[in-house]
């Protein structure tokens, strides 16, 4: 009575599983739609693939800073977006935005001169005068400096005329 073989536990879970009217059909579509991204039809749009490596190719615009904005750079590469208002404390700032040179056009001053931790104290400086400015003394809140960055702050506010 084992003239017929039947197949056993193991064999059938390797065997793949049939494949349906059903099933072919629906896997024709994912084989069209990978062909058309490697080889698109003449006439056909470009797929995002193609879009997204020449946009990575191409490089992006320059940030353009609002007019009510302007943009400090520190030596080490620090940038700070400090409202116009605000920078305009400092007169030289003011003078340089006002002046016909590229940062008044570009709203971007570069300070070489300045690291980025002595430049967020100097921005932090410049909200805190345009805050307390008015108020008198007694009653302006102390603004706090690190003893390690006084002396670089002090050389900062007579350079920048705070």
């Amino acid at each position: 009575m084992m003239d017929t073989e039947s197949p056993s536990p193991t064999d059938a879970a390797l065997a793949p599983p049939p494949v349906t009217v059903a099933a072919a059909a629906s896997v024709a579509p994912v084989a069209d739609a990978g062909r058309s991204v490697a080889a698109p039809a003449a006439g056909a749009p470009a797929p995002p693939a193609a879009v997204a490596r020449k946009a990575a190719a191409t490089p992006p615009p320059p940030w353009v800073v609002p007019d009510d904005y302007v943009l400090l750079v520190s030596c080490d590469g620090w940038e700070y977006l400090v409202e116009t208002p605000v920078a305009c404390i400092s007169s030289v700032l003011a003078a340089t935005l006002q002046s016909g040179f590229l940062e008044s056009s570009t709203r971007r001053i570069s300070l070489p001169d300045m690291r980025g931790r002595l430049l967020d104290r100097v921005v932090a400086y410049l909200y805190y005068a345009r805050r307390w400015r008015g108020h008198p003394r007694a009653a302006r809140p102390p603004f706090e400096v690190p003893p390690r960055l006084s002396l670089e702050l002090l050389m900062a506010a007579v350079y920048l005329n705070v």
